[in-house]
């Protein structure tokens, strides 16, 4: 995963703002770029089941690498675990970083 681009989902999901990042982020991924999306912090709150289901398509198209802060509550099938020194090692290594 190192040299990716790199986009964080931090902020909780609410509405048109949800919809707009994951528009921004299957922009991205239409350019067919090394990318890892990565739910952390509030942004966790996407992988609940209803606000997840746009943003599956990521993984079930094979579009992005999806990751989600441990201690999640649920861990969508397809997702990784990460922690957050691994989270920080990522960005660190990171093509470019896009916090939303």
């Amino acid at each position: 995963m190192g040299d990716c681009w790199v986009v964080i989902v931090q902020l909780p999901p609410s509405e048109p703002a949800s919809t707009e990042m994951l528009e921004l982020v299957l922009a991205g991924a239409s350019l067919d770029l090394d990318l890892t999306v990565v739910f952390r912090g509030a942004g966790v709150a996407h992988v609940a089941e209803d606000p997840f289901r746009p943003w599956r398509q990521l993984i079930d198209h094979s579009l992005a690498t999806v990751l989600v802060e441990s201690g999640a509550a649920r861990l969508p099938e397809g997702a990784l675990s990460c922690s957050a020194a691994e989270i920080d090692a990522l960005v660190r290594g990171a093509r470019a970083v896009l916090v939303l």
